[in-house]
């Protein structure tokens, strides 16, 4: 049980400097690189050494997707377009469907507004939404509000926290008991 702790303590001082490795995926907008991945989530930047041995540096405008991990112990995030600067981020992907829950702390709406927004947003189409409250993560969800009130109430879920937020919206996903977004202690 020791190596799971240290391996998980060792994630989430990675996370909390701005830095994620790992062996993965990154996913470009024309091509798709396996290899040693290190994202850097405050530069917005991630670097791969690709199975040529040669090193590839991207911003985050230039990728889709990075996948860091394998099977319970995966971690995407996924590019999104974010504040009235229209810089480009990489979000933590914690739900994906018709309504994505993205994580991600720090993104400020202007170069102008030092105030950070909530780190948690909805991905719908190509529109990215910040989710400040309970009753705007509820009112995402438009004609399913009162049942996704009524399942949060019936499950006890917290909206501070975010296994169960994210268990929220892989219900309202159809993604219910899905481990491939998992939260991770």
């Amino acid at each position: 049980m020791r190596p799971i702790v240290i391996l998980l303590t060792l994630l989430t001082i990675q996370q909390a400097s701005g830095m994620v490795s790992g062996f993965g995926l990154v996913v470009t907008k024309v091509d798709s690189i396996y290899g040693m991945i290190k994202l850097d989530l405050k530069e917005n930047r991630v670097t791969i050494k690709g199975p040529d041995n040669r090193y590839h540096s991207l911003v985050a405008s230039q990728v889709n997707r990075v996948i860091i991990g394998k099977g319970f112990k995966q971690e995407q995030y996924a590019s999104a377009v974010f504040g009235a600067d229209s810089e480009i981020y990489f979000f933590r992907v914690l739900s994906e469907g018709k309504v994505s829950l993205y994580y991600r702390e720090g993104v400020k709406f202007s170069r102008f507004d030092n105030t950070p927004f909530p780190p948690y947003y909805a991905f719908i189409g190509n529109a990215l939404y910040s989710l400040g409250n309970k009753k705007e993560c509820l009112a995402i969800f438009g004609l399913e509000e009162k049942n996704m009130r009524d399942f949060m109430k019936a499950k006890g879920l917290d909206y501070g926290d975010q296994r169960d937020l994210t268990m929220l919206f892989n219900h309202y996903n159809g993604v219910e008991g899905s481990q491939i977004f998992a939260f991770k202690d």
